[in-house]
């Protein structure tokens, strides 16, 4: 980086002082992409404090407005307090980081009432309103069902949830996820009731399935052979013409 070294060491002293963010922003605008990296991993590994954090960014935020996008990897820490973010979330500040956090709950909620943020609406539901009481995570779905990233998520995941909230996925998702929800169907059969029948059922899955089904130890010969000739993948059919052959060799007097 030119002009100026950023570490998560002096990261704050940086930050705080007028001269150096103004250096700070003048070389990040000129190193590219191995600076922003450089910039980011300091933000993300610097010791600051919740108290270091409401003083930088009311320190920034109350400077220059170009020197505002210096804060944007800082919104991730680990330490910002729940208040600051709530309050950035308000002045409609930093949406697009504050709606890629992971937690708080608090916030997301925000996020997803405020601003209809898709990220964060699908976080809920797969992160905190999985673990809450049904009729929560339903009227939550059913608010948010128009979200095409919440349905896929939910679509995709939904063996991890309950019986019972997995059936109302089901229902709620569009008929463009069937395949996942076959995927699903079929992986389970897989696990738990392995045996000739659930293996040439499982020969008509996706490729996810069939690498699956590579995994079942003493795997009928007429199985190997079909994965062989028509895997849905090229991985898939070598390895299955690998495992026949050392399934069908000879041993060794």
């Amino acid at each position: 980086m030119q002009e100026i070294c950023i570490t998560k060491s002096n990261l704050l002293q940086v930050l705080l002082d007028p001269h150096l963010r103004r250096g700070l922003h003048l070389a990040l605008a000129h190193s590219g992409p191995e600076g922003s990296n450089q910039y980011w991993t300091a933000c993300n590994e610097c010791d600051a404090s919740k108290h270091d954090l409401r003083d930088i960014f009311a320190t920034v935020l109350a400077g220059e407005e170009r020197d505002h996008d210096l804060l944007e990897p800082l919104v991730f820490h680990r330490n910002m307090p729940e208040d600051l973010l709530l309050d950035l979330c308000d002045q409609e500040k930093f949406i697009s980081q504050l709606g890629h956090r992971r937690s708080p709950r608090s916030l997301l909620e925000q996020m997803a009432e405020r601003h209809n943020y898709d990220e964060a609406i699908t976080t809920l539901a797969l992160c905190f309103y999985k673990d809450d009481p049904l009729e929560t995570f339903v009227r939550f779905v059913e608010k948010y069902k128009n979200c095409w990233m919440l349905q896929f998520n939910l679509a995709y995941k939904c063996a991890d949830f309950d019986a019972e909230k997995a059936s109302f996925i089901r229902q709620v998702c569009a008929s463009q996820f069937d395949r996942i929800f076959e995927r699903q169907d079929l992986l389970r059969f897989l696990r738990e009731a392995p045996g000739p029948e659930i293996f040439r059922i499982c020969l008509k899955g996706d490729s996810v399935v069939q690498r699956e089904l590579l995994d079942v130890d003493d795997l009928p010969v007429d199985i190997l052979e079909a994965l062989a000739s028509h895997g849905k993948t090229k991985a898939i059919r070598n390895m299955s013409g690998e495992i026949l052959k050392l399934s069908t060799k000879p041993p060794t007097s």
